[in-house]
């Protein structure tokens, strides 16, 4: 018997289309996984939201601890942690033996700590390090950012911007939707998006055409010059696999670096803008690229993964509301 702990999230959802597992748990029933034992175990349950996690270090701390106590009261024979390239120092690493992990920013510290208590458990524990991400129900990232050009979150200047930047005949209706579609949070004072809300507006391509030209698109919090390594989350439960059959202890699920200048020509067809926003840059590597038939230190080649990321945003982009099509 087979269970998925944090099956709701974006990995975990996808995770649950791939594979049958028999027992399905998150942070509301957690409980009733505890006391049991398992054949394979996939925790996929800490907290995905890095801005979060560093916005709030100790409540982001709490829940790392309370998955620690929880997976310590639940037994496996193989045991498989689902991480990130964030435990990484930079979000770099020349293969899985390197031990420069992060040790300043919450979000990367924290899920390091989960890391190592896991790997003191009994039965074959393997960690898989994820890079940035895309498949079906992606809900943030820079391809994100490109498909859904309204931000998810705007301050309280840059919202006042965004409606003293619409024009034309549809300017006050528009302002009207921006003030349905936005809410004003008690923390931060930010206004967070409702995406549902947007998509039945009507008014979507009006909104994002207005957002992009005003210069306050999401998009803006990228730099041409940073680099992504985007993984197709399609191979997933299968690149699992090849990491159990191995017996190794530690994956890099490592594409290459691709610039985001060049993945925005890609899938817009016109230079990415420029932003001021801080240059990032991802280059976690892989010493078991065998695993695949294949050499050198990375999984998937640039122009492999531009492949993937057209086709995926076409299908994404079929399926969005008419108005947005």
């Amino acid at each position: 018997m087979d269970a998925l702990i944090g099956y709701t999230g974006f990995v975990g959802s996808t995770l649950r289309r791939q594979h049958d597992f028999e027992g399905l748990f998150n942070s509301g029933n957690i409980g009733d996984a505890e006391g049991r034992s398992f054949g394979t175990v996939v925790c996929a349950a800490a907290p995905g939201s890095m801005f979060e996690a560093n916005r709030d270090p100790e409540r982001d701390l709490a829940r790392t601890e309370a998955i620690i106590r929880s997976l310590e009261q639940i037994g496996s024979e193989r045991f498989v942690l689902i991480s990130s390239v964030a435990c990484l120092k930079d979000f770099r690493a020349d293969n899985e033996e390197s031990t420069a992990f992060e040790d300043q920013l919450p979000y990367g510290k924290h899920r390091r700590l989960l890391e190592a208590r896991v790997a003191e458990r009994s039965g074959q524990v393997l960690v898989v390090r994820l890079p940035a991400l895309f498949g079906p129900g992606l809900k943030k990232n820079f391809l994100f950012d490109i498909l859904n050009p309204m931000p998810t979150m705007l301050t309280e200047a840059d919202f006042a911007s965004l409606k003293g930047a619409l024009a034309g005949d549809l300017a006050s209706d528009l302002a009207a939707t921006l003030d349905r579609i936005y809410t004003r949070k008690a923390a931060g004072g930010l206004f967070v998006i409702d995406r549902a809300a947007l998509d039945d507006s009507g008014t979507r391509a009006h909104l994002e055409a207005s957002v992009i030209d005003a210069g306050l698109a999401a998009m803006r919090f990228t730099h041409p010059d940073s680099e992504f390594q985007f993984y197709d989350m399609s191979r997933l439960w299968a690149d699992i696999q090849r990491g159990l059959e191995s017996g190794i202890a530690v994956l890099h699920l490592a594409p290459q670096p691709v610039r985001a200048g060049v993945i925005y020509q890609a899938l817009v067809g016109q230079p990415m803008p420029v932003s001021a926003a801080k240059v990032h840059r991802e280059d976690m590597r892989t010493g078991q690229s065998w695993l695949w038939r294949r050499e050198g230190p990375y999984i998937a080649t640039e122009a492999e993964i531009v492949r993937d990321l057209r086709a995926f945003t076409q299908r994404e982009r079929a399926q969005a509301p008419a108005d947005a099509a």
